[in-house]
């Protein structure tokens, strides 16, 4: 259970229902420019290391600060080994509870086309580069990355031979839907996809559930995204299987806990909520997902 915490407000932080997550994806390490990596001394952050070494929840690190095109596209160079030599002692200094390294890597216009297709030499460096820095890392650290599967669902993100030969790497699936038929139908197509067309095995599979809704204009384009932690307050009522809230569709308590009893009979490594303080700290979501993985 891997759950982003946005922004930095450590008030908001200690709302947060931790005990259900094992993992919490915040901070990032310090690069220098020449690649050499270092533990951050954000203060923020160092509460956090704190709070996750009482509370035993491990930390995933982002990987913002690191220089993904050069290692990637550009061909390495004296950045890139300066970043894989140092990349274990700055993990090792930031203490036990840091235990890998996320990467929300969504590429770009420059890289993906209109029709949502990424070429096969971009999808093998960005993987390759994945690969490297968990090598670079050690077992048991992993390196994971954020993957979404719009337009073309069959369109990778990533190389899954290359996945299949580092079972330390995995991914987390954008899966951000609010259908209104309050069906979960999407969350199993993009599990399938990935692992049965993208080649990417089940148990390196986290499937992610957004804690937040969409709102378009007649145009389709986005004008607003209430969080659960927001829109709540306007159906305080609500049933656990109503999936609409004030006309806004939303993942209910009842399609998160189906998603988990999906996942969890399924084999799939993990669950993806984004982000964890988007939810209702009150009555979360992520509880029901939870009962939902241990019912199977």
């Amino acid at each position: 259970m891997v759950g982003w915490f946005v922004g930095n407000d450590y008030e908001e932080f200690l709302q947060v229902p931790w005990n259900y997550y094992t993992h919490i994806r915040v901070g990032n390490l310090d690069i220098s420019p020449n690649g050499t990596a270092t533990c951050s001394t954000d203060l923020f952050f160092q509460k956090v290391l704190s709070y996750a070494e009482q509370n035993n929840v491990s930390i995933q690190l982002g990987g913002d600060n690191i220089n993904v095109t050069q290692c990637s596209f550009n061909g390495g160079g004296s950045y890139c080994n300066t970043l894989y030599n140092t990349i274990q002692s700055a993990v090792h200094s930031c203490g036990p509870q840091v235990t890998g390294i996320e990467f929300d890597w969504e590429w770009g216009k420059q890289y993906i086309n209109l029709f949502g297709y990424i070429s096969q030499s971009y999808i093998i460096g960005f993987s390759s580069f994945l690969d490297k820095l968990q090598v670079a890392l050690g077992t048991p650290y992993t390196v994971s990355c954020d993957v979404g599967l719009y337009l073309l669902p069959f369109t990778r993100w990533v190389a899954g031979w290359i996945f299949q030969n580092n079972p330390n790497l995995f991914i987390n699936s954008m899966s951000y839907y609010t259908p209104y038929s309050c069906s979960i139908t999407h969350w199993k197509y993009d599990g399938w996809v990935v692992h049965n067309e993208w080649g990417i095995p089940l148990n390196q599979i986290n499937i992610g559930i957004g804690y937040f809704s969409t709102i378009r204009n007649l145009d389709h384009k986005i004008v607003k995204e209430p969080t659960w932690k927001n829109l709540h307050l306007d159906c305080p009522n609500i049933s656990n299987t109503n999936c609409i809230c004030n006309q806004i569709s939303y993942v209910s308590p009842q399609m998160n806990y189906n998603i988990g009893q999906f996942v969890a009979e399924k084999g799939y490594r993990g669950v993806f909520p984004w982000a964890a303080n988007y939810d209702n700290f009150d009555n979360p979501l992520v509880m029901y997902l939870t009962k939902g993985l241990y019912t199977s």
